[in-house]
């Protein structure tokens, strides 16, 4: 999946270090030539440790993961979820082996306007992203592994 950079995880995003699950509370970089260090904490908002970033890896996505987080399975194994953006508009968000695609619907006319496809979601703090990008503000949670 890649080395994580700073622009990578904003306050929020779920990353995995050394085999525990735990989310970005703040970055800090003290000088150029060193290593930034991010805070984690854990779901029960308890502070866990400053660590190097590059002792992060990113959570891949899992069926168990989208389903905690209200993402239901159709019958052709696709994994979908409508988020109320406001008042006229929902979006549909569903991912296929194809890779993500999220609708703006609107409701007023049930019409769709916009549709984006994103094929390269795989982990979790990038979900998260596309999900601000959107405009939704919606907290991840992870299931009890």
């Amino acid at each position: 999946m890649g080395t994580l950079k700073t622009t990578d995880l904003p306050v929020g995003s779920w990353v995995r270090h050394e085999g525990r699950e735990g989310f970005v509370a703040s970055i800090s970089i003290s000088a150029p030539d060193y290593s930034p260090l991010v805070m984690l904490m854990d779901q029960g908002y308890l502070f866990w440790g400053n660590v190097p970033i590059e002792s992060l890896e990113p959570i891949p996505i899992t069926p168990k993961i989208l389903e905690t987080n209200g993402w239901r399975e159709s019958p052709r194994g696709e994994f979908y979820h409508y988020l109320r953006l406001d008042k006229n508009r929902t979006l549909y968000v569903h991912a296929s082996l194809n890779g993500w695609c999220m609708e703006i619907i609107y409701d007023a006319a049930g019409i769709l306007r916009t549709t984006h496809f994103i094929p390269d979601i795989v982990s979790v703090h990038q979900l998260q992203q596309a999900l601000r990008l959107a405009g939704v503000d919606k907290e991840i949670v992870m299931p009890n592994m």
